[in-house]
């Protein structure tokens, strides 16, 4: 699994949802990432009226890199935190987030590169225990 020029990264999960969900909190915990919010986008779509499949945001923190990348730009502050969604599609559980270093090339700093460089490997790893 590669970053590509689009600006996310998407992967399909071998789980079910629920089994997508419950691998990325445990993924998220082992490389040291922290879970800040997780937004039932499906329920709060569905309590208005609107029909949305499972869909989830975490939204994640490496408190290290963040502290690291708002020093050489405070501006990073709208990247924060990465987010990892999932959601159902037909019979699929697809899982997205951001490419960080996509992100940070709009941004200055002498360490946003080697910072967003260590965020997308963790990311990376976090999405990989959904795909094997």
């Amino acid at each position: 699994m590669t970053p590509a020029t689009r600006p996310e990264i998407t992967v399909q999960s071998i789980y079910s949802f629920d089994q997508t969900i419950s691998r990325l909190e445990a993924a998220i915990a082992e490389n040291k990432f922290s879970t800040v919010f997780d937004i039932d986008l499906a329920k709060r779509l569905n309590d208005k009226g609107f029909i949305q499949p499972a869909t989830r945001i975490l939204g994640v923190c490496s408190a290290s890199h963040a502290h690291i990348a708002l020093g050489d730009d405070e501006r990073v502050i709208a990247m924060l935190p990465c987010r990892i969604a999932i959601y159902q599609k037909d019979d699929s559980v697809l899982v997205c987030t951001a490419d960080a270093s996509l992100l940070a090339e709009a941004y200055e700093g002498e360490n946003l590169a080697a910072v967003a460089a260590e965020v997308n490997s963790a990311i990376l790893r976090i999405l990989e225990s959904v795909t094997s």
